[in-house]
């Protein structure tokens, strides 16, 4: 996620994660147990929204799979 400001991400209309603050680059924010209970197998809806108090304004969300200890 790169984000300008607070931000909230909501996997099939269940807030799983909330950060505050902004980004000067791409962070990694892994998902706890209950978080990733909000998948399903086939499609899912991702959203998310972010509050900008001043300046400009920007959010980049992806998701990834990753196995531990792979690179």
């Amino acid at each position: 996620m790169h984000h300008d400001e607070d931000a909230e991400l909501y996997l099939n209309g269940r807030i799983v994660l909330k950060v505050h603050g902004y980004t000067t680059e791409y962070e990694t924010h892994p998902l706890d147990k209950q978080a990733r209970s909000a998948l399903k197998a086939g499609k899912n809806a991702l959203a998310v929204h972010c509050h900008q108090t001043v300046g400009g304004q920007y959010i980049d969300v992806g998701v990834v799979d990753v196995e531990p200890g792979r690179k």
